[in-house]
């Protein structure tokens, strides 16, 4: 248990404006197999104020053609909302103890309404863990 965790410390901020456009961030991920990865994703509108989504979905494969996924998560299970506009993305240890060291790819898109937004992207590098 990881005390004084502080979600919206370790929450990447998604904004969206009247159009309902959604930024998207190329970002790169480090973690060791077998480890807990737990983010936050914080969306709001224009005026600051939270808003909610239909369904998200966070997945890793080895690379963009893979049909097998290293893992995947969607919302209600492994993406919670925790607050209005407030939502946590966690991967198990069971999700990568497992796997391979090395490179992967990864997206996570959040659906609202009947559009589709990939608001994070990028290289997700999993790494070996210290025997003890």
């Amino acid at each position: 248990m990881i005390s004084n965790f502080n979600l919206k410390e370790r929450s990447m901020s998604v904004y969206k404006a009247e159009d309902k456009t959604i930024m998207m961030q190329d970002k790169n991920i480090t973690m060791v197999k077998g480890d807990t990865l737990c983010f936050g994703l914080e969306l709001t509108d224009e005026a600051g104020e939270p808003f909610d989504i239909t369904d998200a979905l966070f997945v890793a494969r080895k690379d963009y053609n893979s049909p097998t996924a290293l893992f995947k998560k969607v919302l209600g299970d492994g993406i919670e909302q925790v607050d209005d506009g407030l939502y946590s993305v966690k991967v198990s240890p069971e999700d990568t103890a497992d796997d391979a060291v090395g490179r992967y790819v990864y997206q996570l898109k959040v659906m609202y309404g009947s559009d589709v937004y990939t608001v994070m992207r990028g290289i997700l590098e999993l790494e070996a863990e210290v025997e003890e």
